[in-house]
């Protein structure tokens, strides 16, 4: 698949989560006036409802762009990812309460009832994260399934060594390279499930036909859940920082970490990139190792 129709796809994905987003809000703010009414909205105000609906829910749609929650992998969604669409649907209500009381009587289509106010913020709070939780759901119960079914398919005596899945941190050019050349090497023995890579613009995109499955920090989640046997770096010039918080990351989880040679290395004809190695010391400190006598 070539970056264009990956971008394409990206841009497919992400149109359907911001047409997502504004259903649940549209369905929350509706949601709120029966609510307020008991389910018998009167004329006067179901027709103020549906004029103040569509500027109320660009408001509370455009802070949740703003704040970059869109920048947040649904199907790794989590508590620490709860706290910006806290502040999203808290900074939104305020300027619709504010002109509640701060307008002028006649100007009822900026005039939001103050408990329809809350109780659509509260909604649309609770369905926004609502679906991603779904989402996060339904990826971790196909996650198991496939879990299950290679865990039957190693155990499977087939002639040979069971596949080793493997994860690419670093989904650059240095990273496609790597991906190309195992492909091209077609090892029975490797299976790629995938990148991670902290660039938001490449997280549910496809890189040489291997999806970025979301950042760094989700090698601890893949190796707990069982879905990786070893991650590689594929970041051929990371900042040293960089490598030694991938290491450690990989570490907590015990998952065995190796690197692509530098990328000097690589450009000079000295070695292949599919030279994968072991971490060693100078890739975290930036200097060749000193040896004591």
């Amino acid at each position: 698949m070539s970056y264009n129709a990956a971008g394409k796809r990206w841009s497919a994905a992400r149109l359907l989560q911001f047409a997502i987003d504004l259903s649940v809000l549209s369905c929350a703010f509706i949601a709120a006036y029966l609510l307020r009414f008991d389910f018998a909205i009167p004329p006067k105000y179901a027709r103020l409802m549906m004029l103040q609906l569509p500027w109320v829910v660009v408001l509370q749609w455009g802070m949740l762009l703003g704040l970059g929650t869109y920048r947040r992998v649904w199907r790794f969604i989590s508590l620490v990812d709860v706290p910006p669409f806290l502040n999203a649907f808290l900074f939104s209500a305020v300027p619709v309460i504010l002109l509640r009381f701060l307008l002028p009587r006649g100007c009822d289509v900026f005039c939001v009832p103050l408990s329809v106010t809350l109780m659509a913020t509260v909604i649309s709070f609770v369905g926004v994260l609502g679906v991603r939780v779904l989402r996060r759901a339904a990826a971790d119960r196909e996650d198991q399934r496939r879990f299950r079914e290679q865990e039957r398919s190693d155990r499977t005596p087939r002639g040979g060594p069971s596949r080793k899945r493997v994860v690419l941190i670093g989904a650059g050019r240095a990273g496609a390279m790597a991906a190309r050349e195992i492909k091209q090497q077609q090892r029975a023995d490797v299976e790629v499930v995938g990148f991670l890579d902290d660039d938001p613009n490449k997280r549910g995109g496809m890189v040489g036909g291997i999806p970025v499955l979301g950042s760094t920090e989700m090698v601890g989640e893949l190796s707990k859940k069982g879905m990786v046997d070893e991650a590689v770096i594929t970041m051929a010039n990371a900042p040293r920082r960089q490598i030694m918080r991938i290491v450690r990351l990989c570490e907590e989880t015990r998952l065995k970490t190796r690197i692509i040679p530098p990328l000097h290395e690589i450009l000079s004809g000295k070695v292949s990139i599919a030279n994968i190695r072991s971490v060693e010391i100078e890739d975290v400190l930036g200097r060749e190792q000193v040896m004591l006598d």
